[in-house]
């Protein structure tokens, strides 16, 4: 990639998922960064970035006038969101924003509702004859009757995903009824804030995309090779699929989606086929783990953005692990071990080091 100047302004991501981003910006020489959140965050720490603003106000209408403020003031060329409610905001938005900025693409406000409400994805996938994992209401009180179709183990899930636990409570399993009811007891919660999801049995794999109505710009597979029990797997391996694919090109091209996201598949070792099981219409966790392997999601939805093309990215076979995990597995006997430093979180971290002294919940 050539050296460019231009000044980038990230928006949202109060939460894990924003130093990622600003750490794959900071690798292009030449790209003035800013950031524009709704609250404080360790990721204002970072070398990389130009200047970090804290939008004013609490309605819509405020905020909107607090970050056209900010876009002007940083003359900000490009305009990223980083997760879903600030992805929502700008779709909303985007006719008064885009008089100040360019943004990087992004689908309407329908599909992305019909993506981030797990049920109305379900029923998306299923209408479209595509594979998918049952999904059931949570029961309101412990007594009610279950659907027949219902068996354990299940999942406990939140229905919408925000980048992180938008309510507190993280996802879970369910070995049976008793356990269930009881957790219902101990744990008051809005049922329709939540879903029951089938066990798959299986392996997870994802995909993270940057897509363009409908057409895939960038992409790259990942698989866990450290496992955490219903989590994010800290360690991944990115590799090569065409026949998996091929399925992820059949479900973007029926959506017509614009922009980032990460897909959640699940194998079922049953079927023999791959399930979607979560779609995060934002950026990721492991997003380093795609730069080691070659793609720059954000710089090149920043092109994209700017009204550049390009062909199709190749990324290479590799792994990555996260900082945390990192920094365990450096106290751990070295059997096994394939990756290198460089394929670490650590390495970036230790070439950013300020924000990692002030961790915000449910970063790694």
């Amino acid at each position: 990639m050539s050296q460019e100047n231009y000044s980038v302004l990230l928006f949202g991501g109060e939460n894990r998922l924003g130093l990622p981003v600003v750490r794959c910006l900071g690798q292009e020489p030449g790209l003035t960064i800013h950031y524009a959140a709704k609250g404080k965050t360790g990721t204002r720490f970072s070398r990389y970035l130009r200047s970090y603003t804290v939008l004013s106000g609490k309605s819509d209408d405020e905020q909107l006038l607090s970050l056209k403020a900010i876009i002007q003031k940083t003359e900000s060329d490009v305009l990223l969101p980083i997760d879903e409610p600030a992805v929502e905001f700008v779709i909303k938005y985007k006719d008064e924003i885009s008089d100040l900025t360019s943004i990087s693409p992004l689908s309407d406000l329908k599909t992305l509702h019909q993506v981030i409400d797990k049920n109305a994805l379900n029923e998306w996938l299923e209408a479209n004859d595509l594979p998918f994992a049952r999904t059931w209401n949570v029961p309101s009180k412990p007594d009610e009757m279950l659907p027949e179709s219902l068996n354990f183990p299940v999942l406990f899930k939140p229905l919408w995903d925000r980048g992180g636990d938008a309510y507190g409570i993280s996802v879970r399993m369910f070995d049976d009824r008793f356990e269930m009811d009881q957790f219902l007891e101990e744990n008051p919660i809005d049922p329709n804030n939540y879903l029951l999801q089938e066990y798959i049995p299986g392996f997870d794999i994802d995909c993270s995309l940057l897509c363009d109505q409908g057409e895939i710009l960038a992409y790259t597979l990942q698989k866990g090779f450290i496992l955490q029990e219903l989590q994010y797997s800290p360690g991944i391996e990115l590799l090569h699929n065409e026949g998996f694919l091929d399925q992820i090109s059949e479900i973007i091209k029926k959506l017509n989606w614009s922009g980032i996201c990460h897909l959640d598949f699940r194998f079922d070792e049953r079927e023999g086929s791959y399930k979607l099981v979560d779609f995060n219409a934002r950026y990721w966790t492991t997003m380093l783990g795609s730069l080691e392997a070659g793609i720059n999601f954000p710089l090149l939805a920043c092109k994209i953005a700017l009204g550049e093309s390009f062909p199709l990215p190749e990324f290479k076979d590799t792994q990555f692990v996260l900082t945390t995990t990192a920094l365990k597995e450096m106290f751990r006997s070295k059997n096994g071990r394939s990756y290198s430093f460089t394929q670490t979180g650590l390495y970036y971290a230790l070439k950013d080091p300020v924000p990692e002294l002030f961790k915000f919940k449910g970063y790694d």
